[in-house]
């Protein structure tokens, strides 16, 4: 993509999107779309993205791409989860509302679509 393009209009427009290890991953989870991981991308593995294992069955794995769906609860639990896990490793001693964080980046993702 080119520095004009909104990445955010991209995946809203697609059926699914393929990363090797970006945030439009997450972005494109927000957004309700299945992400297909070519790469260790920092989220793998929490089983919220479907993760390439062998390069001989790409292309029977996209195909499952198109048919797959994302869970929005189990997106939004693994996003509590990271944020809980990103704060209590900070220097905030203050009381953290993870639902409004995740909720508030759900919303902010929204607004760009």
């Amino acid at each position: 993509l080119n520095a004009g393009v909104n990445a955010h209009e991209v995946v809203r427009r697609s059926e699914g999107v393929i990363v090797v290890n970006s945030t439009v991953a997450l972005e494109s989870l927000i957004h309700g779309k299945p992400v297909y991981v070519l790469g260790h991308w920092t989220f793998g593995g929490l089983g919220i993205t479907r993760q390439m294992q062998d390069y001989r069955h790409l292309a029977e794995d996209l195909l499952k791409l198109r048919t797959d769906c994302v869970d929005p609860d189990e997106v939004a639990r693994v996003l509590y989860d990271l944020f809980g896990e990103m704060a209590r490793f900070s220097y905030n001693r203050e009381p953290v509302d993870y639902h409004a964080m995740a909720g508030a980046l759900v919303q902010a993702t929204q607004r760009h679509a």
